[in-house]
């Protein structure tokens, strides 16, 4: 019988690829760049890679690309690591602000598994790692389709921060925009509710982006007064209800105030 936990990891992909681990550094950039919070990573692979491709080549130390080779994983929306691609390590210099600029080029090898292979990447580990100090080898947990993107967790399931309104997945932003209904925000440091609804041009996406991607209230006062006198204050957007597609706006509002209450 065979080992599962030993032939559905990476670890395993690379040595089916005669690439040797001890040449190979595992790296997981994070979901939002860490000095521009405005910056999706994953969003910039997924619809621009050759700009991922050049933001993944700046580093503030020389030793993050340590080895020949470069396995890439990105965090998702969903909080699973994607991968992104393999590359080679070909030096690096230093620009005026003392960081590093690597030079690396993207590999042939595993380019089919591009943003189709997930792995259980454990929450504790740091975001570069060689293969073989890691004890399990990455397990192999799901893989996509080819043209399949990361998909949208379903509206039970959506949650989302008002500060990164601006950096949504293209393909979320296209399945928010046609659905109108009721939503909550969630100020989870100051255990405040406000329940809204959608129901103008452009949806969901188009009510949460016009009331509070600037950090104001979308013009509900009480709202605006809190986020003023609370600088501090974290909101996070679920959905409440779906409209139909039949449902007047009195309809809305009214299912809005049924929730409030």
């Amino acid at each position: 019988m065979l080992d599962s936990h030993s032939y559905f990891t990476f670890n395993a992909l690379l040595k089916a690829s005669k690439i040797d681990l001890k040449d190979v550094k595992y790296y997981r950039h994070q979901e939002i760049d860490n000095t521009d919070k405005t910056l999706s990573i994953y969003d910039l692979f997924m619809n621009e890679p050759k700009k991922f491709d050049e933001e993944q080549q700046k580093q503030g130390a020389d030793d993050v690309y340590s080895q020949p080779f470069l396995a890439s994983f990105v965090k998702t929306p969903n909080n699973e690591t994607v991968f992104v691609g393999l590359y080679k390590k070909e030096g690096y210099q230093r620009n005026t602000e003392g960081n590093c600029i690597y030079k690396l080029e993207r590999r042939t090898e595993l380019s089919e598994w591009s943003g189709r292979i997930f792995v259980d990447y454990p929450s504790g580990l740091p975001v570069h790692r060689h293969p073989i100090n890691i004890e399990n080898g990455l397990p192999i947990v799901q893989i996509l389709k080819l043209e399949q993107s990361l998909p949208f967790p379903g509206f039970h399931n959506f949650t989302w921060s008002t500060s990164k309104l601006n950096i949504i997945p293209t393909d979320w932003q296209n399945t928010l925009k046609h659905m109108k209904g009721v939503y909550l925000l969630t100020c989870r440091n100051h255990h405040k509710l406000y329940v809204g609804s959608a129901y103008g041009e452009n949806g969901f996406l188009g009510r949460w982006i016009s009331g509070y991607a600037d950090g104001e209230g979308g013009n509900n006062k009480e709202l605006e007064n809190f986020i003023q006198n609370n600088q501090d204050a974290d909101f996070h957007i679920s959905i409440l209800e779906i409209a139909a597609s039949t449902d007047s706006v009195n309809k809305i509002i009214g299912n809005e105030n049924s929730w409030k209450a």
